[in-house]
C-alpha cells in the first residue's frame, strides 16, 4: 500500500518545487512528464483557481491517487484594458517567440507611469473528483523596465523585464539565495499544506490500494 500524488504540470520548475514540498507526505510523486496516460483537459475557467480546480478534478477522476494542479499568471495593472492574466503566454498571438512577447510588452508599456507587475498562483488538490484543498497566493511586486537588455530564459519571458526595487537588481541577477527568498509563493504554500495535512491527515493520507 502507498500514498501517491500526481503533480498536474509539465513545468519543470513547478514540478521541482512541489516535489520538494510534498516528498515527505507521499510515497510516490508523479507528474505529467512521467505519467504516461493520455490527458487532455480544457482549462476554460474564468480565474486561475477555476482552471486549477478543473484540471485537478478531471485528472483525479482517472488517477488512482491524489492530484495537485496549479494555474497562474502575471498581473499588470497599467495594461488592464489589453492584458488578460489568464493568457500570459498567449497574449501576443499564436506561434510567437518569447522575444516577440517581451517586445510586445515593452510596446504596450510605453509612456506608462505605473509599471508594477506580480504573479498570482492558484493551487488545488483533488481525489476521486472531490475537492480537498485550494489556495491562491501572490508573489512580491516588481517593476517592468523600459529597456530590455536582451537576456531571456525559455518559459520565463516576463522575468526578462522584471526589476526588483527592494534588491535594486533585475530578477536574472539574483543570487540563488536571493531568488529563494523572493519566491515566497512556495514558502507560503508549504506552510498552508503543513497546516492542512495536520488537520486532514486521517482523511487525506489514506493508503491507495
Amino acid at each position: 500500500m502507498m500514498t501517491k500524488i500526481l503533480i498536474a504540470s509539465k513545468n519543470k520548475h513547478k514540478i521541482q518545487k512541489l516535489t520538494e514540498i510534498l516528498q515527505d507526505k507521499f510515497s510516490l510523486i508523479e507528474n505529467l512528464l512521467t505519467y504516461s496516460a493520455h490527458i487532455d483537459v480544457e482549462e476554460n475557467g474564468d480565474s486561475f483557481l477555476e482552471n486549477a480546480k478543473i484540471k485537478a478534478k478531471e485528472l483525479s477522476n482517472s488517477y488512482n491517487g491524489y492530484v495537485i494542479a496549479t494555474d497562474g499568471g502575471a498581473e499588470i495593472p497599467a495594461l488592464k484594458e489589453v492584458w488578460n492574466p489568464l493568457y500570459t503566454k498567449r497574449f501576443a498571438g499564436e506561434n510567437k517567440t518569447d522575444a516577440d512577447r517581451v517586445n510586445k510588452i515593452l510596446e504596450l508599456m510605453q509612456g506608462k507611469q505605473d509599471r508594477r507587475i506580480w504573479f498570482n498562483e492558484a493551487f488545488a488538490i483533488y481525489k476521486n473528483g472531490e475537492e480537498l484543498f485550494t489556495t491562491e497566493l501572490q508573489s512580491p511586486t516588481g517593476q517592468i523596465v523600459e529597456v530590455w537588455d536582451g537576456r531571456i530564459k525559455f518559459g520565463a519571458y516576463l522575468l526578462a523585464l522584471w526589476y526588483l526595487p527592494n534588491r535594486q537588481k533585475m530578477f536574472f541577477d539574483l543570487t540563488p539565495e536571493e531568488m529563494s527568498e523572493e519566491e515566497n509563493t512556495w514558502r507560503e504554500l508549504k506552510v498552508k499544506l503543513v497546516d492542512f495535512f495536520k488537520v486532514s491527515k486521517t482523511a487525506l493520507l489514506q493508503p491507495i490500494q
